[in-house]
């Protein structure tokens, strides 16, 4: 086999953090008042969804006497933030040593790098979904590791995070389980059936827990956003009716409004498709998955369950860059469990290119009316300095090993 010398390790690497610097750039921005709104979300009222982070916050600013200000939630959310690009930057050069530096491989990480989901990365700051993706990733290093109940545990925390981890982290983890390099015996031998359902039962606790949100809570969480004197804009009356309304009633309300979400879905679908098939040839073809069905639907489902959200939230945008995150994390559990680069390469390379050039030319639907920090011609600029990288990469000569 052969690998990049150091001057194409190092111009790699040079092309990961460039192209997500540029995404963050694009759009990161302060915390907004929904995601505000989560922090000061506790148990306080009863145990409800999505209430662990602002209850570990509560913990900590109560042993040390400081109030929960909207520069706190800030700072909170910032650190959050660079921990889950450290994580994501992590797993791309993960991605790209496993393949030896492979000029496909490289480009498709890129154009990951450069995709939707990167963009609005900085966007969501002070979002869960930082929190509950680290969670995932570590849950996923332990099953890899053979530590599976270990794993199944962490993804039961990531759970109380945000209940959406049961569609976006919890089918990665089963296929970190089925590919493990300690996974060679039989299936049964292979996948504990303890550490698989531990996810699953919590998950349909918190369901029937949650069905009916604890007496008091909307009243008393509505008074908390009011007397923060910061979540402003009418998400202070807005986010607790949000966070108990039924599935029921989200279901509803979003097959009425179908044919006014169309249009987004079709946009949607045109920035994150290019950039998914040039992820999923490479996770499709890769050999840990060769001439083997259940991995193999494991990784179906890793790519596919996470558009099912579509059902109960009206963020169209956003589910739709979540199956790139998690065929991301398909790839990267592969790298790490069986190294060596994916086949279809020969499409893999135009694939990743044409990606990183609609990812750079075109603007991602942003909320609350946000736009671009960058404009055409910043982004063009930067999509000449990314495929330069790559031309440069193409050119530097492998050694053997």
């Amino acid at each position: 086999m052969n690998h990049r010398g150091p001057t194409g390790k190092l111009l790699a690497g040079a092309l990961l953090i460039g192209a997500m610097a540029v995404s963050l750039w694009r759009t990161a921005r302060a915390p907004n008042d929904w995601a505000e709104a989560h922090w000061l979300l506790d148990y306080r009222f009863g145990f409800v969804k999505r209430g662990l982070p602002g209850q570990l916050l509560t913990w900590v600013t109560d042993l040390l006497g400081v109030p929960v200000t909207e520069p706190l939630v800030a700072a909170v959310a910032g650190t959050v933030l660079a921990v889950f690009v450290a994580v994501v930057l992590a797993m791309a050069w993960r991605i790209v040593r496993a393949a030896d530096g492979s000029l496909a491989t490289v480009a498709a990480t890129v154009a990951f790098l450069t995709s939707p989901f990167a963009v609005l990365i900085g966007h969501l700051n002070g979002y869960f979904d930082h929190i509950f993706f680290v969670l995932g990733a570590a849950s996923l290093v332990l099953a890899l590791r053979g530590h599976l109940l270990a794993g199944a545990v962490v993804q039961v925390v990531a759970l109380l995070v945000h209940e959406s981890c049961i569609l976006l982290i919890y089918p990665a983890f089963v296929l970190a389980c089925l590919v493990r390099p300690a996974g060679d015996g039989p299936l049964r031998k292979r996948l504990p059936w303890v550490p698989l359902l531990l996810p699953v039962l919590m998950a349909g606790a918190i369901a029937v827990v949650l069905s009916s949100p604890p007496a008091g809570f909307q009243a008393g969480y509505q008074a908390r956003l009011r007397a923060s004197g910061f979540v402003v804009g009418g998400y202070e009356d807005s986010t607790p009716w949000m966070l108990t309304m039924p599935l029921r009633t989200m279901w509803e309300l979003v097959s009425q409004h179908l044919g006014e979400l169309l249009d987004r879905h079709l946009v949607a679908v045109g920035l994150v498709v290019p950039n998914l098939v040039a992820l999923v040839l490479g996770v499709g073809r890769h050999p840990a998955l060769a001439r083997r069905t259940v991995p193999m639907v494991a990784a179906a489902a890793v790519v596919l369950l996470p558009l099912s959200m579509h059902a109960v939230a009206w963020d169209a945008e956003r589910i739709w860059t979540y199956s790139l995150f998690t065929t991301f994390a398909a790839a990267w559990i592969l790298a790490v469990a069986r190294p060596g680069a994916p086949g279809g390469g020969a499409w893999i390379l135009p694939t990743a290119v044409l990606a990183i050039g609609v990812n750079l030319l075109c603007t991602v639907p942003l909320l609350d009316h946000a736009v671009d920090r960058l404009g055409l011609g910043p982004r063009l600029a930067a999509l000449a300095a990314l495929l330069l990288g790559l031309a440069l990469l193409a050119r530097n000569p492998a050694r053997s090993r």
